[in-house]
């Protein structure tokens, strides 16, 4: 086997036979020989997958259906639908396997025939390689043969030329992205495939950092879900940087700004005890904030001791008020609200007691020998600041202002779903988070007729709560369900959301996020005139948030 074929894909015509392996499956006969990295990959491939795609293991090409949902060809939207016409685009010629095909590796077009003569490419390559030799460039013919590009086609990722297991890397990142419903554009893969062969790496993630911000993202994605691929909850936790979804969470936990080796591992047998008893979106976060808590000590320790902390034996109640006063000063130089001094002292204090009840200042512990007077104790938190009266509602002639605006939400500023949340926020005083993942069959009628929201209060873990609602609401509700099941006819109504992004969710099954909804709520308030009270003066709208029509409620229904 040469090592073109090794690297380019191997021609072999494969057929799907249950006898044939995963590997050989995926990549061919001569791809999938020899690397177990690719064959422990590729089992992990589905191969209903890849022919929903349009894989084609003998040629290396991708080139998925015009309607697939979230492997698109090049444009915004579907590139066909049922009865319409495709892009128009470059069609590809039928490929050419073995000893007719160009020298060109990523090429599968015919060796041009000239004065009876067959040339060693197409008629394309041939071209642009005698452009680059009269151009006075000093060019290695076999490394110009093994990186030069394909010819482009429309709806088509050619992937020949790279490095067997950055294929199948490739193969099952996008695998994963379809799964969690996030769409794949042909025109960003081709982009990256071409950096790829430039490049000739042997994996994804030794890739150099991109430039272009969507390739960026690309790229960040697939090899998120690669590190996915063989992650054990054992491993994870032993790192300096945890990816909470291996953990059953969201987002990362970072421990890398504590500088202390037995602050760090302390703190990491914290979280990992801490975590599992931990549900919500929100888990991730929490833990951050803590983490920051103890970067924060950390810090004070590095700057303040001869030894920067590094011996726990050695530290004592002093470090512990210079921790304090540091706090202190930042608060008042305005680095740190009031809020956060409180809290970050709070979360220090909690994760040094219960290190101690968790056995890690054990000898052999990572914290072994730290002192006892190495704590916080109740008098050392500041005391929280006084909230003050409630006043978190919106006065009623200031809510008549705003609904007067409504219409401009979804017209002007964001969409119809945008609207229809804030709608539900006045009309049922639910929180943001309990409209915003409203399944799209939430709306119910009890025994004698009454409408009925059911949500769930995932805050209190109370699920299917039902909360009756006007006649008015539940017509809000089901045109709301009328016009999501028209936009997403092939879904599931269980699958599907009442309030479907309208980002990257080609079936409906993505809700909008809270986020989302608070900055477009933002952006909705500081659009409108100044907001009157019944006095003429004006009220401040930076005191409206999505909240706020929590509290409303719960007042207009005391």
């Amino acid at each position: 086997m040469s090592a073109g074929s090794a690297v380019g894909g191997g021609l072999a015509a494969v057929t799907h036979s249950p006898a044939r392996t995963a590997p050989a499956a995926v990549l061919g006969e001569c791809g999938a020989a020899g690397d177990p990295a690719v064959v422990r990959l590729a089992g992990l491939l589905d191969p209903g997958f890849l022919a929903d795609a349009g894989w084609n293991p003998a040629t290396w090409v991708l080139a998925p259906p015009a309607g697939h949902r979230l492997i698109r060809w090049d444009g915004g939207k579907f590139d066909a639908r049922p009865g319409q016409a495709r892009p128009a685009g470059r069609e590809a010629p039928l490929p050419v396997l073995g000893g007719g095909k160009c020298s060109v590796l990523a090429c599968l077009r015919p060796r041009r025939v000239r004065h009876q003569r067959q040339e060693a490419r197409c008629a394309v390559h041939a071209a642009r390689w005698e452009t680059a030799r009269r151009a006075g460039l000093a060019l290695d013919e076999r490394r110009w043969n093994q990186t030069a590009e394909p010819v482009p086609v429309t709806g088509q990722v050619n992937l020949r030329g790279l490095a067997p297991l950055v294929v199948a890397e490739l193969l099952y990142g996008l695998q994963q992205r379809a799964g969690a419903e996030i769409t794949s554009y042909c025109r960003f893969l081709r982009r990256l495939a071409q950096e790829l062969r430039q490049t000739q790496v042997p994996s994804l993630a030794e890739l150099p950092v991109q430039d272009e911000p969507a390739r960026r993202s690309l790229v960040n994605s697939l090899v998120a879900h690669l590190g996915r691929a063989f992650a054990d909850p054992r491993t994870e936790i032993a790192k300096d940087r945890w990816d909470l979804t291996v953990l059953g969470h969201h987002g990362w936990l970072t421990f890398t700004g504590i500088s202390q080796d037995w602050l760090r591992e302390a703190a990491k047998g914290w979280a990992a005890h801490d975590l599992p008893r931990r549900r919500g979106k929100q888990a991730g976060a929490r833990l951050s904030e803590v983490i920051g808590a103890l970067v924060r000590l950390s810090a004070t320790l590095r700057a303040g001791r001869p030894d920067q902390g590094a011996n726990p034996a050695g530290l004592g109640r002093a470090d512990i008020e210079a921790f304090l006063h540091r706090m202190a000063f930042l608060s008042a130089s305005g680095q740190l609200s009031a809020y956060s001094r409180v809290k970050t002292c709070q979360d220090a204090g909690r994760v040094l007691a219960e290190i101690r009840s968790l056995g890690l200042t054990r000898t052999g512990a990572p914290a072994a020998g730290l002192p006892d007077d190495f704590t916080l104790t109740a008098g050392d938190v500041p005391a929280k600041a006084d909230p003050g009266e409630p006043g978190r509602d919106v006065p009623a002639e200031i809510m008549r202002q705003i609904c007067g605006h409504l219409p401009e939400l979804e017209q002007a500023i964001s969409s119809r779903e945008t609207r229809i949340a804030v709608e539900l926020l006045m009309d049922t005083g639910r929180r943001p988070a309990e409209i915003c993942t409203l399944g799209w069959d939430c709306l119910a009628r009890d025994a004698d007729g009454t409408p009925v929201l059911v949500y769930d209060n995932a805050k209190a873990h109370r699920l299917r709560r039902r909360l009756p609602i006007s006649e008015h609401t539940a017509t809000l509700i089901t045109d709301q369900k009328l016009a999501v099941r028209e936009r997403f006819v092939a879904t599931p109504p269980a699958q599907l959301k009442l309030l479907p992004s309208r980002r990257l969710n080609p079936a409906g099954s993505r809700p909008v996020t809270e986020d989302n909804l608070t900055g477009r709520h933002r952006i909705w308030l500081s659009s409108m005139g100044p907001l009157r009270r019944a006095d003429n003066t004006e009220y401040d709208k930076t005191l409206i948030t999505p909240y706020s029509y929590r509290h409303s409620y719960v007042i207009c229904t005391a």
